[in-house]
């Protein structure tokens, strides 16, 4: 089984790099292709890039041109100036970058404002029963590598912005998540792979709350103490329970930290245990009790 994340990247060196590869190289059966404009030496300064990742150098405008001139062949006009448009092309890119794919089964997307654990484990059910879209979500979703999955992005149906339309506008219509493909994939009945078994936090509240817009039970509540452990690989959930006893620990496939900053500790060594809090990301090789996480969350919202 092989699958390939395709993942654009311009501008500044994100602060969560550092962690984000390191999480990445130990998911050596997932491969991940990076586009971006970041120097490769700047890169390999900061770490060692794992044999599973693929970095190809190039400016925004140049991948811009791909995408532009591919989709030239179906009269779709882009407007593409901004990197962050790209959020509305995700679905389009098995169909735009298919000589990269020729041997995938899956190919997919994903955010670098997150840190996996571990990741195949999370999706083996859904790749083993051949799903064609795993996951809902566009910091993480997998599509069967098919001509017909990887163009039903150009498909029409009631209720949903054509993505002719969606191209050629600069505002962000979400087209690579309820927006858009999603719909689309279920309207023609494909199977969509979903889970409860990731971490998107809720960039609105002090403490690291998990939010979904399907699923309101998959949501914390407002009083959720809780943090993230990172450590060789996986990743745990430590989330204070009701009684403010006990702890309830749970594996999760990615924590999502979208649109927060969170200090990052100096030299933070990526082989080490890593407590990520709403206070701090940090090395930490103690007991995990319910004095730690009270001390490094927040009371209330």
């Amino acid at each position: 089984m092989k699958i390939t994340l395709i993942i654009p990247y311009f501008g500044k060196m994100p602060t969560l790099f550092p962690l984000w590869m390191n999480s990445v190289s130990y998911n050596s059966d997932i491969y991940f292709l990076i586009f971006t404009d970041i120097i490769n030496n700047q890169i390999e300064h900061v770490f060692n890039v794992p044999s599973n990742v693929k970095i190809i150098q190039c400016q925004f405008d140049e991948f811009q041109h791909l995408i532009v001139n591919k989709m030239a062949q179906n009269n779709i006009r882009c407007n593409l100036n901004d990197p962050y448009k790209l959020c509305d092309y995700k679905p389009t890119y098995g169909y735009v970058f298919s000589s990269y794919l020729k041997d995938c089964d899956y190919w997919g997307y994903c955010d670098m404002d997150l840190v996996f654990g571990k990741i195949f484990p999370f999706i083996q059910e859904g790749v083993n029963n051949k799903y064609d879209k795993i996951y809902r979500h566009g910091h993480l979703t997998l599509i069967r590598n098919t001509l017909v999955e990887n163009t039903l992005f150009l498909e029409k149906i009631r209720g949903v912005i054509p993505f002719a339309i969606v191209a050629k506008h600069n505002w962000c219509y979400h087209f690579d998540e309820n927006g858009g493909i999603n719909q689309i994939f279920s309207h023609f009945n494909k199977s969509i792979y979903d889970s409860n078994d990731f971490a998107d936090i809720d960039f609105r509240y002090n403490n690291l709350l998990k939010i979904s817009d399907e699923h309101s039970s998959w949501c914390d509540m407002p009083n959720t103490r809780q943090i993230y452990v990172y450590y060789q690989g996986n990743l745990k959930e430590y989330q204070l329970r009701e009684d403010n006893i006990n702890i309830k620990i749970n594996d999760k496939i990615y924590v999502h930290l979208q649109k927060r900053e969170i200090p990052i500790q100096e030299n933070l060594d990526c082989n080490k245990k890593v407590i990520i809090s709403p206070k701090g990301i940090f090395n930490y090789q103690g007991i995990i009790d319910m004095d730690f996480i009270c001390k490094y969350t927040i009371m209330g919202l």
